[in-house]
Formats: C-alpha cells, sequence, structure tokens
C-alpha cells in the first residue's frame, strides 16, 4: 500500500463529491436544462469509481473490481457527459436564435 496513492485517490474521491454537489447547486439555481443533472450524476459515478480505486490500493478484500467493471463505469461516465453537454448545447443554439430574433425587434421597435 502506497500511502501516497491513497491519499491522492482519497481526496480525488472527495473532490468528485464536490463537484457534483456544485453541479446540482448550479442546476437549482438555474434549472435551465434538466440535463444538467446527468453531469451531476456522472461527477456521482466518478467519485465511486475513485473510491473502489482506494479500496483497491489499500488491498482491502470487501471490494474486488474487475477490468470490465471499471470499464463499464467509465463508459457511463462518459456517456453521461456527452447526453449532458449535448443536451445544454442544444440549449446555448436556442438561446442564440432567440437572442438574434430579439435584437431584430429591438431595431425595428426602435425605428
Amino acid at each position: 500500500m502506497d500511502i501516497i496513492n491513497v491519499i491522492l485517490g482519497s481526496l480525488a474521491a472527495i473532490f468528485q463529491f464536490v463537484a457534483a454537489y456544485f453541479g446540482y447547486r448550479i442546476y437549482k439555481f438555474n434549472r435551465l436544462n434538466k440535463w444538467w443533472l446527468a453531469l451531476v450524476l456522472a461527477f456521482i459515478v466518478q467519485g465511486i469509481r475513485r473510491i473502489f480505486t482506494v479500496f483497491e490500493d489499500v488491498g482491502s478484500p470487501l471490494i474486488a473490481s474487475s477490468a470490465i467493471f471499471d470499464r463499464t463505469l467509465m463508459f457511463i461516465i462518459s456517456l453521461l457527459i456527452v447526453v449532458g453537454l449535448w443536451a445544454m448545447m442544444k440549449n446555448f443554439e436556442n438561446f442564440e436564435v432567440i437572442t438574434g430574433k430579439i435584437s431584430e425587434k429591438v431595431k425595428r421597435f426602435k425605428k
């Protein structure tokens, strides 16, 4: 057991859960897109994955993760990130269209 790996892995897991908390707070603040929660869930799954890694570093017999389990978690994390960002990108594209339409109406109104 390398204590540096355990400390860094533990801190990484903690930061993942803090990121999930901040992501959820952002969602509660703006509630523009429920797909933001996909990113929050990705942070949570990543935190869980990091906890498994710390248990492996410690040599815990309670958790024996396999390579396929790890790859499945990585796939889920990547999928959640892509889906969440893609859905939010669509909203930003809509905002751009709306902003353009509003700008045109303001220009017509000023004339």
